[in-house]
């Protein structure tokens, strides 16, 4: 179930136009030969570009897909506006993700030795 619920948040994303790479464990299992390379893991790691437009579709994409959102130890507060994704970006702050499922999904804004062109570009070294 909690693939599934990837699954349907992913394409969620696509109908939102949400930029994003896969990264971490669950990344790195699209990229086993065969089964026996997969490591598994509950939750999934996405890097987004540092945009708050970009991710106020996340945030949206997630909730309309019945995801609890948090920042830190708390729920991430409301309204889910723009002023709200300018200080999240402007902090890098982590946003988790949570759903009925067990699936755990990081919204991170940060990856070690990366970070995202322009907007229309892509994530580079």
């Amino acid at each position: 179930m909690a693939t599934e619920a990837f699954l349907r948040l992913l394409s969620r994303f696509a109908e939102n136009d949400v930029r994003y790479v896969v990264i971490g464990v669950a990344g790195a299992n699209y990229y086993a030969r065969t089964g026996a390379e997969i490591f598994t893991t509950q939750d999934r790691d996405l890097f987004l570009p540092p945009d708050p437009e970009n991710l106020q579709r996340a945030w949206s994409s997630c909730r309309a897909e019945g995801f609890s959102l948090w920042s830190a130890d708390e729920p991430l507060g409301e309204p889910l506006d723009r002023w709200l994704a300018e200080r999240v970006v402007a902090q890098r702050a982590l946003t988790a993700a949570t759903h009925d499922s067990g699936l755990a999904v990081d919204l991170t804004l940060v990856m070690a030795g990366f970070e995202f062109d322009t907007p229309s570009g892509a994530a580079t070294v």
